[in-house]
């Protein structure tokens, strides 16, 4: 008599996962010892078999069979089938299809449309005037990933991280594709360099979770950033040097620092001038706002000679006001000047 080949039946996938599922059918072998298989793929022309489990089966009704699958690609759609082989020859369940989960991923970017490396990129936020602040940098978080992207709470760790402030992101999560932002600023608690390191942990699997963004940044003194206001630079040395008389008013740059001047233009005059008050030959002034780190005095003479010059004692009772002050008596002629220096 004829003996039946097996009668495979596919049915549906099970416990899918962003990387892996279960096949599932049965097969009657119909009371030949039967081999079990799955063939899997993206496509109906499979490419891919696996044994199934139990296998091989015999009996003649159905026994439920199964293949677990790993290594799969997220968020892709595979077809399948389940076969049984015996003696009496194959038989083949029909097509089915299931779908892999999604997974969330993150890119960050710095400023827009710069894309950072996890782990490996870092945001410099340059100079800044210590007790100051920078103005805020716009970091973009996209989820680049086939899932729900969920944010946790943005930190902020490192030698200096009190120094870095983050905002909150505008969502906390985030549909395939879509965006979100948030701010970073810098304020330096000290001068020179300054550091520490943003962490933004989310529901992705793998290294970049937290995505770890290195942050820089440079304290500046109130001259520092003087220097870097007027001539682009810190540095002490060339046209922003202390001593450099840069626009030839025969000011130098620390003086003009001192008098909050525009070294560039011409500022002769500008300098507090003494007064005569009562029989004293005096000079008053209030150092501008944001200048510190240097120490004012004044000298008089009354010749003018190089040797011949004696300090002034500062007699302004208030703490941030100078005066200096110098009897005339019976000098014919009175010289004063003033002097800045710093450390």
């Amino acid at each position: 008599f004829l003996v039946p080949v097996p009668s495979p039946v596919t049915a549906a996938a099970s416990s899918i996962t962003a990387t892996g599922a279960t096949l599932n059918g049965t097969v009657n072998a119909h009371g030949n010892s039967t081999t079990v298989t799955f063939s899997y793929g993206t496509t109906a022309a499979y490419g891919t078999n696996v044994a199934g489990t139990p296998s091989p089966v015999t009996g003649s009704t159905a026994t439920n069979v199964s293949a677990t699958l790993t290594g799969l690609t997220p968020n892709t759609t595979y077809h399948f089938r389940v076969n049984g082989e015996s003696l009496a020859g194959v038989g083949n369940g029909g097509d089915l299809t299931f779908t892999t989960l999604g997974v969330p991923d993150i890119g960050v970017e710095q400023p827009a449309g710069t894309s950072l490396t996890d782990g490996v990129s870092g945001v410099d936020f340059g100079g800044v005037l210590a007790g100051a602040s920078s103005p805020a940098k716009s970091f973009k978080i996209t989820n680049t990933g086939s899932a729900t992207l969920t944010l946790g709470t943005i930190t902020i760790e490192g030698a200096n991280a009190a120094d870095f402030t983050a905002g909150t992101p505008g969502s906390n999560s985030l549909a395939p594709g879509s965006s979100t932002t948030f701010n970073v600023t810098f304020s330096p608690g000290a001068t020179g360099a300054r550091s520490a390191a943003l962490h933004i942990p989310s529901n992705v699997s793998g290294a970049k979770n937290p995505f770890d963004i290195a942050l820089t940044g440079t304290g500046l003194s109130a001259i520092e950033d003087w220097r870097q206001t007027w001539f682009g630079t810190t540095a002490n040395s060339g046209n922003a040097a202390d001593l450099f008389d840069f626009d030839l008013d025969g000011l130098v740059n620390l003086v003009e620092f001192a008098f909050g001047l525009n070294p560039t233009s011409n500022s002769a005059g500008l300098l507090p001038t003494p007064q005569i008050v009562g029989g004293n030959y005096v000079i008053s002034f209030t150092p501008p706002a944001g200048v510190s780190g240097v120490t004012y005095g004044a000298q008089w003479s009354t010749t003018l000679g190089a040797l011949d010059w004696n300090a002034i004692t500062d007699s302004d009772p208030s703490p941030t006001g100078y005066t200096f002050s110098v009897p005339i008596g019976s000098n014919p002629q009175l010289f004063m000047r003033l002097t800045v220096t710093r450390p």
